[in-house]
């Protein structure tokens, strides 16, 4: 009997220790399962870790880079800016203030002080505006237009271009008209231009060039291109400009030819004008200029006063880089 009982606590006990050891080779490989597992999670952490890093550093690169290309475009843009300046000044320099232009603008405020005094306007239904210059931009740099002087009124805007030439002016000559004129453009050599272009002659005597001797009787010739075409690219320039700053409330700007001649001497001096052209308007003399600024208050009404002011005032502060137009 009792070896019977030691015989089945014995197999008992080896059941148990057989028991206990497959337990611990279950546990050993649970483990190791566990440590594979988390060897294989850290690493691939650790990689996602590092694909996160070189992006971060990717990204930060992209950034900085971004950051240099900006600042060296608006370092670029700036210097060009300096320098589009400083040739625009250089441009606003070179124009010479003719005293013509001084007179002509005195002559004006004269006639609106009169105007005032006999009630038929007020200072604010007309402004004179001198020495406006509009910047535009070609392909390689920033230019200025300018105009000898802008008049602002209820019933358009006038963009006055003033030549001050002494002698007799045949204006508007062409192959067609010339006549008599014939020969002298061929000697200005003028007959290819002439073709497209209205042209216009000054005849003058020594008497009004600086320098010459009167007593030999010479006879000068000067021959310009097409100042009506100058007077209207001009007012296109102006009326370009305001469209851009004010819109459709802008309607087109009027061009006058003023050759501000205030002549004597009929036979020698005065203008003829030959030209069909229609849409820039032309005058000799300041009575002459004078008495189409009158008819003009006879026209309907384009602006209010408050429209004259804001024209006025955009035109007064230009910014000559940001306001530049294409031509």
């Amino acid at each position: 009997m009792m070896y019977a009982i030691i015989g089945v606590l014995a197999v008992v006990l080896i059941a148990t220790i057989y028991m206990i050891y497959r337990q611990s080779k279950k546990i050993d490989l649970q483990k190791k399962m566990l440590t594979e597992k988390y060897q294989h999670e850290m690493a691939a952490t650790i990689e996602k870790y590092r694909d996160q890093q070189l992006t971060i550093e990717e990204e930060f690169h992209r950034e900085v880079m971004e950051i240099k290309e900006n600042h060296d475009r608006e370092t670029a843009f700036f210097r060009q800016s300096v320098s589009q300046l400083n040739r625009y000044i250089d441009d606003v320099q070179s124009y010479a203030k003719k005293s013509s232009n001084v007179s002509t603008y005195q002559a004006l405020y004269q006639l609106k002080q009169r105007w005032i005094d006999e009630n038929k306007i007020l200072a604010e239904d007309m402004i004179i505006m001198p020495n406006v210059f509009i910047p535009f931009y070609t392909e390689d740099r920033i230019k200025t237009c300018r105009v000898d002087h802008l008049i602002l009124l209820p019933t358009g805007i006038y963009s006055i271009e003033e030549k001050h030439w002494k002698g007799k002016i045949i204006h508007g000559l062409t192959d067609k008209n010339a006549k008599e004129f014939s020969f002298l453009l061929d000697m200005v050599q003028a007959k290819p231009f002439i073709q497209v272009y209205e042209q216009t002659l000054v005849f003058s005597s020594a008497s009004t060039v600086e320098g010459q001797d009167d007593s030999l009787g010479l006879l000068y010739v000067k021959a310009y291109a097409d100042p009506a075409k100058e007077a209207w690219n001009t007012a296109k320039m102006v009326s370009r400009f305001l469209v851009s700053k004010m819109g459709a409330i802008i309607n087109d700007v009027t061009p006058i030819l003023y050759f501000n001649h205030q002549h004597q001497d009929h036979s020698s001096e005065g203008v003829i004008d030959l030209s069909k052209d229609s849409s820039v308007i032309r005058v000799g003399h300041e009575k002459e200029l004078f008495s189409l600024l009158e008819e003009q208050f006879d026209r309907p009404m384009l602006y209010s006063r408050e429209d004259l002011r804001k024209i006025k005032e955009n035109l007064e502060h230009i910014h000559y880089i940001r306001d530049s137009i294409e031509m």
